[in-house]
């Protein structure tokens, strides 16, 4: 779904990264690892693993990165300056708690890192969601804010603080019951009405 899942109900931890408060029991000590060999050198990966936190809490942690490859670096005269790596990284710690029986919240903490040649960042954010589903209905709603955050310490360019990439996105699937197809839209960048 091109990494907007924020809507559907399911034991695959992998989706609490893209709205925390999908993370629900059925993934207790669930774990998710995806690798994927890019175009030209680049690689995706991620690895998630879920558990129950508490009575009624679940927790999960885990590590994205996508590494662009290694560069042939040259100077502003055409010089060859030596070989050098691009790459960004994320820890997420998420938790989600039940509000009653169809609602759930949930919360990400991540910290990011960005390494481009001698460009470096690193940055705070935090995802906040809610989700409604109904079982019985096979209906759910998700809305989450991403990167609820800001550069710390590092910048790529000294004093000059950028943003994150923020957004706000709402989602609805909806599982048939006689056939196994569930219909699924997203709305992404609530934030900005005129895109």
């Amino acid at each position: 779904l091109g990494g907007d899942a924020v809507a559907i109900h399911d034991q695959n931890p992998e989706l609490a990264y893209h709205n925390p408060s999908l993370l629900n029991p059925g993934m207790h000590h669930h774990m998710a690892l995806n690798y994927v060999n890019y175009f030209a050198g680049t690689n995706f990966g991620y690895a998630t693993a879920a558990t129950k936190a508490g009575s009624k809490g679940m927790l999960a942690g885990g590590i994205h990165y996508l590494y662009y490859g290694t560069f042939k670096g040259y100077d502003e005269n055409g010089m060859a300056t030596g070989k050098f790596r691009a790459a960004d990284y994320s820890i997420n710690i998420m938790y989600s708690r039940p509000l009653d029986s169809l609602f759930t919240c949930g919360f990400t903490v991540k910290s990011i890192y960005s390494d481009y040649e001698a460009y470096n960042a690193t940055a705070l954010a935090i995802d906040a969601g809610i989700t409604y589903h109904n079982p019985q209905s096979k209906l759910t709603i998700g809305l989450v804010l991403r990167n609820l955050g800001f550069q710390v310490d590092k910048y790529y360019a000294a004093g000059s603080n950028e943003p994150l990439p923020f957004n706000i996105a709402l989602g609805l699937s909806k599982s048939l019951e006689h056939a196994p197809l569930t219909f699924y839209i997203v709305i992404n960048h609530l934030e900005k009405w005129d895109l």
